[in-house]
């Protein structure tokens, strides 16, 4: 005769498996989305500096070089980020080693940090936006006939 599990058990340990599995897959998407963001800003504006004639051509447009500190911008915004984030789980790993007290401001704002995924999703957003901005008037400038981009 075989044992059998109650309901209530069954779907908790269900949960703890989805869990493990949902966090597991953010943490790896997460991830390599800021490796992505980040060689992306940073290759993008490589490239086009070290090729003299794009290099030439980003220098006669009014556009050029605000395309440039776009992408460094977005690169810049997810390194704070990344900031944020390490030092808000770093008094999380205090706490829970009872190196600092639950009534702790730090504690308690590092808390909401984590807890708030629209930090996390605007600083991302607003990363795409930078990126996909700046990539539109590098190609912009490349393409164009004229040395001088009339871009928006």
């Amino acid at each position: 005769m075989t044992e059998s599990t109650s309901p209530e058990v069954k779907a908790s340990k269900e949960t703890e498996v989805d869990s493990d599995y949902y966090y597991d897959s953010y943490k790896e998407f997460s991830w390599k989305f800021r490796l992505w963001v980040v060689a992306f800003g940073v290759s993008v504006p490589a490239v086009v500096l070290t090729n003299e004639k794009l290099l030439d051509r980003i220098r006669e447009s009014s556009w050029g070089i605000a395309a440039i500190v776009l992408c460094f911008a977005g690169v810049i915004i997810q390194v704070l980020l990344t900031w944020v984030y390490k030092t808000s789980m770093w008094f999380g790993h205090q706490h829970l080693n009872k190196y600092i007290k639950k009534r702790n401001k730090h504690l308690r704002l590092s808390s909401r940090i984590t807890h708030n995924y629209c930090i996390e999703f605007s600083v991302d957003l607003a990363t795409l936006i930078l990126f996909l901005t700046s990539t539109a008037i590098l190609f912009s400038i490349v393409v164009s006939k004229h040395t001088a981009c009339s871009c928006p």
